[in-house]
């Protein structure tokens, strides 16, 4: 029996710890699947025997970036070249405020030119209801299934922490602060955020230590984070873990949230995960990402593992 090959395209394999974990949930379930990974760095071709072109994660449908967005394209013409199916699973996208009008995402730009490619997809289960709801104003079928990582909870199979990782800690056992400084806001010089850090650091009383993580593997969020700690340590502060994008993984950010009495978060997957360990967390009102504004007012109205089944069922028709 032919083992089927999927290439699957997000925005993992270069520290995006968000989107690192979906790899691990794919191959966790799907053992039996050759599975390739891919993102935004093209490869001169995909293998001649693919069967399927899955996209998922972040960095998919972008905003008003034409180059990215002929990235991404680059993978639909192959999938046209081979004659296989394509499809989007726990996908969304990543439209900006709009200058003048900051109750306002950019839009159209990024979904005219993504509508024809929606169109023809073999599914498209998106991470957001108020995405949905966009398509289908745009006359293109698809449906709301709950982003991927929320599977990436305490007690998840899908785990290799070590020893010290307790999934079953009492939240009067949580002591730390954790920081996802991913924007600017989270800069010392913002007295609106660290009047809030410092707030929450009384009302807290007893704090253990402050995490100051990178998500997302770049270097000007390491560098946030460095500033961030120097600031804090002229403020008196010692009690300071700093993890940059190199020393961080899927296990220990969870292990790291888990053991937070609070999280401020530039990150969707930070946000996520937090909600993942029953964490109390804080993200901007007027967040500049679409995919952290429409999450963070959303409850979960669907199960995560819904994931699992749609590409269960899209592998029993190839």
């Amino acid at each position: 029996m032919k083992k089927i090959k999927i290439a699957y395209v997000g925005a993992c394999g270069y520290g995006n710890i968000g989107d690192d974990i979906y790899p691990r949930i794919w191959k966790y379930e799907f053992p039996y699947i050759n599975w390739t990974f891919y993102n935004s760095d093209l490869p001169d071709s995909l293998p001649d025997d693919t069967d399927l072109v899955l996209f998922g994660g972040g960095g998919i449908i972008y905003f008003n970036d034409t180059a990215h967005f002929e990235y991404m394209s680059w993978y639909i013409k192959e999938a046209k070249r081979l004659d296989i199916p394509f499809a989007f699973i726990s996908a969304d996208f990543q439209f900006q405020r709009k200058k003048e009008d900051k109750n306002e995402f950019n839009t159209e730009q990024t979904l005219d030119k993504w509508c024809p490619i929606l169109k023809a997809a073999e599914v498209v289960h998106l991470r957001s209801l108020n995405s949905v709801k966009l398509l289908a104003e745009r006359e293109v079928k698809s449906t709301y299934t709950p982003d991927l990582a929320y599977l990436w909870r305490p007690l998840s199979p899908y785990l290799k922490v070590d020893d010290s990782f307790s999934p079953q800690l009492p939240n009067s056992s949580r002591k730390d602060i954790t920081i996802i400084a991913t924007t600017d806001f989270f800069r010392p010089t913002n007295q609106l955020f660290m009047n809030k850090l410092r707030a929450k650091i009384k009302q807290l009383g007893n704090v253990s230590r402050l995490n100051l993580i990178n998500m997302g593997a770049s270097g000007l969020e390491d560098e946030r984070s460095i500033k961030l700690k120097e600031a804090l340590e002229k403020d008196g502060t010692t009690n300071l873990n700093l993890c940059l994008s190199d020393d961080l993984t899927p296990d220990s950010a969870l292990q790291i949230i888990n053991n937070s009495a609070f999280v401020f978060s530039g990150r969707y997957h930070g946000m996520i995960l937090s909600r993942n360990c029953g964490v109390p967390y804080f993200v901007r009102e007027d967040e500049p990402q679409y995919k952290i504004h429409s999450e963070e007012a959303m409850p979960l109205t669907r199960d995560p593992f819904n994931n699992i089944l749609v590409l269960r069922e899209l592998i029993s028709q190839l």
